[in-house]
C-alpha cells in the first residue's frame, strides 16, 4: 500500500514540476498584466502543493527506517 502511495504521490510531483516549467516558459510570452498575474498565482500554488508533497514523500519513506539516537 505505502509503494503506490509513493507512486502516486511521485506522479503528482512530476506533473507539478511540468506545469511550473511551464508557467515559466509562458511569462517570457505573455505581456497583459491580469495574464501574468494569474500565472504567477498558479505557480505559487503549485510550488506549495509541490512542497507539501515533497515532505509527504519524506515521511512515507522515513516512516519505517530505524532510527538511533
Amino acid at each position: 500500500m505505502q509503494t503506490i502511495r509513493l507512486a502516486f504521490i511521485w506522479f503528482k510531483i512530476y506533473s507539478l514540476e511540468i506545469h511550473v516549467a511551464g508557467c515559466d516558459e509562458c511569462l517570457d510570452c505573455v505581456s497583459d498584466p491580469k495574464t501574468i498575474n494569474r500565472i504567477h498565482d498558479a505557480r505559487l500554488t503549485a510550488k506549495r502543493e509541490l512542497h507539501r508533497l515533497r515532505g509527504e514523500q519524506r515521511d512515507l519513506r522515513l516512516r519505517d527506517a530505524w532510527r538511533l539516537a
